[in-house]
């Protein structure tokens, strides 16, 4: 896979060949970006000033695609343990000591001392996680009021949204939908 945007534009991510390992596709990361952009989510020069999380990390491209626009520090939870090493492999190569790697299910960490106010969430589209995750960011403070959250899932995949959240934009591609979120706090 290939960064498209930002410092590292055309460098090459590693990953482990897993097949429950679905990277975000070029054509969604480009939708992403384009919807940041032209809602302003992040104003522009302010990737620096993002802390982000994203949970069910995978290949981990959503947070090198941040990091190559300026993002400082990344956190990444799988509870896949063989990407750790993966993910400081690309971390090295990018040159971005703020890489943390967390293995663990997200349901097994509780209150974090770090807030986070930007968030991409990838689960597994067949494990519906969507709510429960929703729910653990809420419910155990690991996001700063009027956070960011996006939601990519199955387009059929429906669910009840707690009401500390507000639906900003929701969009499909093909089979995948994206929900732009903001956290009430």
């Amino acid at each position: 896979m290939r960064i498209i945007n930002g410092q590292y534009k055309g460098r090459v991510i590693k990953t482990i060949k897993d097949k429950s390992v679905r990277p975000t596709t070029n054509k969604t990361r480009e939708a992403i970006f384009n919807i940041i952009e032209h809602n302003n989510l992040i104003p522009s020069g302010e990737y620096s000033k993002i802390n982000y999380l994203e949970i069910y990390a995978g290949s981990a491209i959503m947070a090198f695609e941040f990091l190559s626009r300026g993002v400082k520090v990344a956190t990444l939870i799988d509870q896949n343990p063989k990407l750790k090493k993966t993910f400081q492999s690309n971390a090295v190569i990018l040159q971005k000591e703020e890489v943390n790697f967390i293995a663990s299910d997200i349901n097994k960490l509780y209150n974090n001392p770090r807030k986070y106010n930007f968030c991409f969430i990838d689960p597994p589209y067949s494990l519906k996680l969507e709510a429960a995750t929703l729910n653990k960011l809420a419910n155990e403070n690991w996001l700063d009021d009027n956070a960011i959250i996006i939601l990519e899932t199955d387009k059929r995949n429906n669910f009840d949204l707690n009401q500390k959240y507000e639906v900003l934009l929701n969009k499909i591609y093909g089979r995948t939908r994206l929900i732009f979120l903001r956290y009430l706090g």
